[in-house]
């Protein structure tokens, strides 16, 4: 059986906004469910909430109550307000999927650590996966790249994850990618935005090219005509360009099964 993936993202009160990110995860933006998006509304239904509430606005104002009773309303512009981690599994994996996920949930709020507000199962996807997001607090303090950690954590816990959660269920260890799957998955990766345009607007993705942007902004500049000595002012306003949202719209939550 093929590999089961775990990977983690830095969220901020900009355009990666835990907000929107629960808002996403919830289903309750409906500039994302039209008939060119990636995601299957009749599907929708079998998504389940295995942590927290159902619905965006209440998971994101306990988040925000959770900072005002420790004083973190006002960090520092750039720092990581939460982290979201992501597992996600093959569609042809023949387990026991709620276990799984539940399994992962309790060995992510084990081993990352801060507060757990929302966990998510997407069936409406290509591939089942989970969301979780946590509140990076530690020592009623926010410690968002700590706990998020470098790539060598990452690498660390992807393996200790294998061994104690993925194993178990008979899935493969992820292997390195070699220099050729690199490149034909980076070609699977540009055909597929240049088939599906609409995913510039979407919060993963854009969480993902804030990442890059910010790993490697040297990359992005000559793309847009600017130099290596660009003040960060225009830099900064490049990212927001690149990553803007499209205004979303309400939509009524789905049913979702809370365990």
């Amino acid at each position: 059986m093929s590999a089961a993936y775990l990977s983690a993202i830095g969220l901020n009160e900009g355009v990666a906004h835990p907000h929107k990110a629960l808002r996403h995860n919830l289903r309750e933006i409906q500039a994302e469910l039209g008939a060119d998006s990636h995601i299957n509304p009749r599907r929708t239904h079998l998504n389940q909430v295995i942590y927290g509430h159902s619905n965006a606005s209440i998971c994101n104002a306990l988040r925000t109550r959770i900072l005002q009773r420790l004083n973190l309303t006002k960090p520092r512009k750039n720092a990581v307000h939460a982290i979201e981690i992501m597992v996600s599994i093959p569609p042809t994996a023949n387990i026991n999927q709620l276990a799984f996920f539940i399994a992962a949930r309790d060995w992510i709020k084990a081993h990352y650590g801060g507060l757990m507000i929302h966990a998510v199962i997407h069936n409406d996807e290509d591939a089942p996966h989970m969301h979780v997001i946590l509140l990076p607090i530690v020592n009623k303090r926010l410690k968002g790249n700590d706990l998020k950690g470098n790539r060598t954590r990452l690498i660390q816990l992807q393996s200790e994850f294998y061994e104690q959660v993925s194993a178990p269920f008979g899935f493969d260890k992820p292997r390195p990618k070699s220099a050729n799957t690199l490149k034909q998955t980076s070609q699977a990766v540009i055909d597929a935005i240049e088939r599906k345009p609409y995913l510039w607007t979407q919060p993963d993705f854009q969480n993902t090219v804030m990442q890059a942007i910010r790993k490697n902004p040297i990359a992005f500049l000559k793309p847009v005509g600017l130099s290596a000595n660009a003040p960060s002012r225009r830099v900064n306003e490049f990212v927001k360009i690149m990553t803007k949202p499209v205004k979303p719209e309400q939509k009524p939550k789905s049913n979702t099964i809370t365990v």
